[in-house]
C-alpha cells in the first residue's frame, strides 16, 4: 500500500501540484494509508500496559493471570460443576455488561425447543406458516434453519451490506444497524437460496429468522420479551436482554479501535444479547442441574439436521456442546459436558476476534 502511495505521489508530482490534489487514485491511497495509519498507532497504544491481577476464584484467578497480555482489557471465565460455580475476573464484575455475539443462538435454541416442546413448532413447520414469506425462503423448516441447512447466506449479499461492511472495517460502525425484524424478514423473502440441505452454511439470517419464527408461534410481538419470559426468567437471569440504546454494553476493542455497541431487533436471535457475569454463572448452573428450559430437546439431533442438535456445535469429545459469538468489540464462548460429572464453561472478554478466546476455552478445559 506505502510502496503504490510513493509510486502515485511520484506521478502526480510530475503533473504538478494542481494534480495532486484533484487525483482520485492518489486521493484514495493517502485516505486510506492515513487509516491503515492510525488504526496501528491505536493498535499499539492498547497494548501499553499489562492489566491488572484477576480477582474471585484463586485457581481460576491464576489461571487468567497466566494467560493475560497487554491487549486485554476486560475478561471473565466460569466454571460451574455440581455445587459449585467458580468464577474470576480481570477488569469486571459480577455486574459488568457484555456482549455474547453468536452465543445468542444458544439462547434461541432454547426458546425454539421449549416452543417444540409445549407443541407450539415441530422441526418441519416451514417459514411461510408463521411469517409473511412468499420467496424461496418460505419453504425452509424449523429443522434446517436450526441446523443452518436452510440454504439462505451468512449475511445478505447487497450492496447495502457490503457497504455497511465497509464502515465497519474502517471506523467500526454497527454493521447492523437500524435492522428491524420488517426488514430482516423483507431481506429474507429476496435471499437467493443454494444448495438446502445438502450443504451446511453458517448463517445469521437463518438463526434470526429461526428466532422469529419462535416468537410467532408463541403468539409473542418481539424476541426480546419471549426469551425473556420463557427462558432467562426460569433461570433468574434479570439482567440480560437484546441489545438496545437503553440497554447495552460499552465499546469493546478490536486491535486499538473501539467499535460501536452492535444492536439490532432483526438480528438480535443471531446475535444481539447483552449478558453479565451473574447472570451467565446463572446460566451455567442451571446447564449442569438439567434445569435449563428445552434444554433436552435442544441438545438433542433435529431430524433432517445429520445428528446436528439445534443451534449447538457438538464437541471433540462425546455428550459436549459449544458456541462462540463474536460481535464488532466482544467475544464469549459457553460450552456444557454432560455425563457423570456435567460442567459448564463461560467465558467473555471485551476485545474481539474470538480466536485467542477459542484458545483459552481450551486450556480451561484442564483447570482443576
Amino acid at each position: 500500500m506505502f510502496a503504490r502511495l510513493r509510486r502515485i505521489v511520484s506521478q502526480s508530482r510530475d503533473r504538478g501540484p494542481l494534480h495532486m490534489l484533484t487525483d482520485p487514485d492518489l486521493v484514495i491511497s493517502v485516505v486510506v494509508a492515513g487509516v491503515i495509519g492510525v488504526r496501528l498507532v491505536l493498535a499499539g497504544l492498547a497494548r501499553v500496559r499489562r492489566p491488572p491481577s484477576a480477582v474471585g476464584d484463586p485457581t481460576l484467578a491464576r489461571f487468567l493471570d497466566s494467560h493475560a497480555t497487554r491487549a486485554t482489557h476486560r475478561l471473565v471465565v466460569i466454571v460451574a460443576e455440581p455445587g459449585s460455580v467458580r468464577s474470576a475476573y480481570i477488569r469486571a464484575d459480577r455486574t459488568s455488561a457484555f456482549e455474547v455475539g453468536s452465543v445468542s443462538k444458544v439462547f434461541t435454541a432454547l426458546l425454539v425447543a421449549d416452543a417444540v416442546d409445549r407443541g407450539v413448532l415441530t422441526a418441519d413447520t416451514t417459514a411461510g406458516e408463521l411469517c409473511p414469506l412468499t420467496g424461496d425462503a418460505a419453504t425452509a423448516t424449523v429443522g434446517q434453519l436450526a441446523t443452518h441447512r436452510s440454504g439462505l447466506p451468512r449475511i445478505p449479499g447487497d450492496a447495502t451490506t457490503m457497504l455497511r461492511g465497509l464502515a465497519f472495517a474502517i471506523w467500526g460502525a454497527n454493521p447492523y444497524r437500524g435492522t428491524g425484524r420488517d426488514r430482516l424478514l423483507a431481506t429474507v423473502d429476496r435471499a437467493r437460496i443454494r444448495h438446502r440441505g445438502d450443504v451446511r452454511t453458517y448463517s445469521n439470517m437463518g438463526a434470526a429468522l429461526l428466532g422469529h419464527l419462535a416468537v410467532a408461534a408463541s403468539g409473542e410481538e418481539s424476541y426480546d420479551v419471549t426469551v425473556r419470559d420463557r427462558v432467562w426468567a426460569r433461570m433468574g437471569m434479570t439482567a440480560t436482554g437484546v441489545s438496545t440504546r437503553a440497554r447495552h454494553a460499552p465499546r469493546g476493542w478490536r486491535g486499538g479501535l473501539r467499535p460501536a455497541q452492535w444492536s439490532s431487533e432483526g438480528y438480535a436471535p443471531a446475535g444481539g444479547v447483552v449478558s453479565t457475569p451473574d447472570d451467565m454463572a446463572r446460566f451455567a448452573a442451571a446447564m449442569v442441574g438439567g434445569d435449563v428450559p428445552g434444554l433436552a430437546t435442544a441438545l438433542s439431533p433435529v431430524d433432517g439436521g445429520g445428528g446436528d442438535p439445534w443451534l449447538w456445535a457438538r464437541g471433540r469429545q462425546p455428550m459436549s456442546f459449544w458456541h462462540n459469538g463474536e460481535t464488532g468489540g466482544y467475544s464469549a464462548y459457553v460450552s456444557l459436558v454432560r455425563g457423570d460429572r456435567p460442567r459448564a464453561t463461560v467465558l467473555m472478554s471485551d476485545r474481539a476476534p474470538v480466536t485467542p478466546i477459542m484458545r483459552l476455552a481450551e486450556q480451561v478445559a484442564r483447570v482443576g
